[in-house]
């Protein structure tokens, strides 16, 4: 058949019919504009969230979500106690995710002191592993991180029983 009378997708710089008149192609509507900044203005503005983003398992091993909240800090002792209603006082899992934005082209040191099992990734690089059930123990890891540069923490950790901190 003839590709000319197919039906093909019109553009504003086509001749004939569906050209642009010469008058509106450089023609700016200081009243539109006027609405359009006025409602840009009216915007919530948008605001960093601190904090890293917590999921609360029902599940040892991250699994039968419960609960998503934003937590400021990552600094818990639960005892023999829960995190949240909905989850046992044993056998829960919590990841936490978010950025960190270093100010100095350094090497960092993390701590962890956890009562079961942790790891901790920082920019996709595993530092801690102790996936162990285990008493409060400290865990150290070390990552070089260039200023300015943010890197993405994944936090993970797991109560088997006893007491509950991380």
């Amino acid at each position: 058949g003839d590709l000319s009378k197919s039906v093909l997708p019109l553009r504003i710089s086509a001749l004939g019919d569906n050209q642009m008149p010469p008058l509106a192609r450089n023609t700016i509507d200081p009243a539109a504009v006027a609405v359009v900044t006025a409602w840009i203005n009216s915007l919530p503005k948008v605001e960093t969230t601190r904090g890293l983003r917590g999921e609360y398992f029902a599940g040892m091993d991250l699994t039968n979500l419960k609960l998503t909240r934003t937590d400021l800090t990552v600094n818990f002792d639960w005892g023999q106690g829960s995190p949240y209603p909905a989850i046992g006082q044993d056998s829960f899992s919590v990841r936490w995710t978010g950025e960190i934005e270093p100010a100095f082209s350094e090497t960092y040191t993390f701590y962890t002191t956890s009562d079961d099992g942790i790891r901790l990734w920082i920019d996709g690089r595993l530092i801690i592993d102790n996936w162990t059930d285990h008493a409060p123990t400290e865990n150290v890891g070390t990552i070089d991180l260039a200023a300015g540069r943010k890197a993405n923490v994944r936090l993970e950790y797991f109560e088997n029983g006893g007491g509950a901190l991380v």
